[in-house]
């Protein structure tokens, strides 16, 4: 494997790990701290930046990986 596809996934590896302690805290707890919105932001957009980094590698995804059939939609935040 390619060494910076093989650092790439270290570092996606570990930001999901932090991805799951911040869900093992609950929702509630998540919507009620700010510092927790900010570290899922800032998780996100380093999974997003490594993931465009390994598509310019042209690592090929995981025997396992099935894409999903429909996109998923987003639900649109009620009016009040």
């Amino acid at each position: 494997m390619n060494r910076n596809a093989a650092k790439e996934l270290l570092h996606i590896q570990g930001w999901l790990d932090r991805v799951d302690e911040i869900v093992e805290r609950g929702r509630g707890t998540y919507l009620a701290d700010g510092l927790l919105h900010e570290a899922g932001d800032s998780l996100m957009m380093k999974l997003g930046e490594a993931a465009n980094r390994l598509s310019r590698l042209a690592i090929p995804p995981p025997a396992t990986y099935r894409p999903r059939r429909r996109p998923v939609r987003l639900r649109r935040p009620r009016r009040a």
